[in-house]
């Protein structure tokens, strides 16, 4: 999930290889620019329920 300016979306990442950068892509897999300035990203699990 991204969490952006009060509403959240579903995003997926991709990353080809070590040197490649980490690509955030919405549903439709279109590339997601972040903002300059910090960004935090919070690993878990993949059958963990997130609630918000």
């Amino acid at each position: 999930l991204l969490f952006f300016k009060g509403s959240s979306t579903e995003i997926t990442w991709e990353k080809p290889d070590l040197r490649s950068r980490t690509l955030f892509l919405d549903k439709e897999g279109n590339r997601i620019a972040l903002a300059p300035g910090n960004v935090w990203i919070q690993i878990v699990p993949s059958d963990l329920k997130i609630q918000h």
